[in-house]
């Protein structure tokens, strides 16, 4: 079953969310249509995006990218949504929101023991800390954005004096909270960086179900990195597999 077989009004949908401005108010959208629909036009929708998504196709991405905040997804759609709708996927077979929505299990590096202690950082309160992460550009907030606390990485991100660079150094960091990840997946401005994707992706910290997410918006050199990185977890290197099949396939 595809999302047209599904719901004859699929491209009109499409053409809703798509026109919706911002991320987040897709999100809620999606949120929204998932709550209200039964769970197996529901998967047959989330599908044909991801699969459209993963051949690159524009509509598709622009309506594909809320998703990799799933989480944010979930809040709207409310309790055991997702879940009805990936048990659908499963009775259906469909690979594209079984992707996204199954649990592969934690990240597949460890957690380790986080960045070194800053002497100038533990002399300020989190308050404090909060606010130089909204201030001018300086050494101090280069150091903020290493801050073990997830609060205070919020107030960097969203400081609109950082650099992308700035921000592939946060998701490349090893160790890293999963809540930073978090952040990044539900940021307007950043999740729609590839360089960001990428980094989040290639970090063997990162929760495996979120680089599966993200990895189907890389590049295909990039997805072939990633299938042989054997750092990475099995089930994103399986995933990074089956997106260069989907994409082949449309080619």
């Amino acid at each position: 079953m595809t999302a047209r077989e599904a719901s004859p009004g699929f491209g009109g949908w499409l053409r809703r969310l798509t026109a919706v401005p911002g991320i987040g108010l897709r999100r809620a959208l999606w949120g929204e249509t998932l709550r209200q629909r039964a769970a197996t036009e529901a998967a047959a929708l989330v599908d044909e995006v991801v699969v459209s998504a993963a051949a690159l196709d524009r509509d598709a991405v622009v309506a594909y990218l809320p998703l990799a905040d799933l989480p944010g997804v979930a809040a709207v759609a409310g309790p055991g949504v997702l879940g009805g709708v990936l048990l659908a996927a499963r009775e259906l077979d469909l690979p594209g929101c079984q992707l996204l929505l199954e649990h592969p299990g934690p990240a597949a590096a460890p957690g380790g023991l986080g960045p070194p202690p800053d002497p100038e950082l533990d002399t300020l309160t989190l308050g404090q800390r909060r606010a130089a992460a909204r201030g001018q550009r300086s050494p101090l907030l280069d150091r903020l954005a290493a801050d073990p606390d997830p609060r205070v990485v919020r107030e960097v991100l969203r400081n609109p004096r950082l650099r992308e660079r700035e921000v592939v150094a946060i998701a490349s960091r090893r160790p890293c909270p999963e809540a930073v990840f978090r952040l990044l997946a539900a940021s307007e401005t950043w999740v729609r960086r590839p360089a960001v994707r990428r980094a989040v992706v290639l970090n063997p910290h990162a929760p495996p179900q979120l680089a599966v997410a993200l990895a189907v918006l890389l590049a295909g050199p990039e997805l072939g990195e990633v299938a042989q990185r054997e750092r990475l977890h099995p089930a994103l290197r399986d995933g990074a597999v089956q997106i260069l099949a989907w994409r082949r396939g449309a080619a």
